[in-house]
């Protein structure tokens, strides 16, 4: 099963890519600071990132860099 990363700040929009993609059969993971979602990723190497750029501390374009060093 492919899993998918959302990391964004609204939870509004975290529950719609949640009940899209869940439906099509993904393992849908989730996270509201940029932080969290790198943490995340460390432990469960997601197939897909899906991240808001304008988030509260770590933007999502700082995030980027650190996404990458993971996978």
């Amino acid at each position: 099963m492919n899993t998918l990363l959302i990391v964004d700040d609204e939870k509004n929009v975290i529950s719609s890519f949640q009940k899209i993609f869940s439906q099509d059969g993904y393992n849908v993971l989730s996270a509201s600071t940029a932080e969290t979602g790198l943490a995340l990723a460390k432990e469960s190497a997601p197939d897909l990132l899906v991240m808001d750029i304008r988030m509260p501390g770590m933007s999502g374009l700082e995030a980027v860099s650190e996404f990458k060093k993971i996978n």
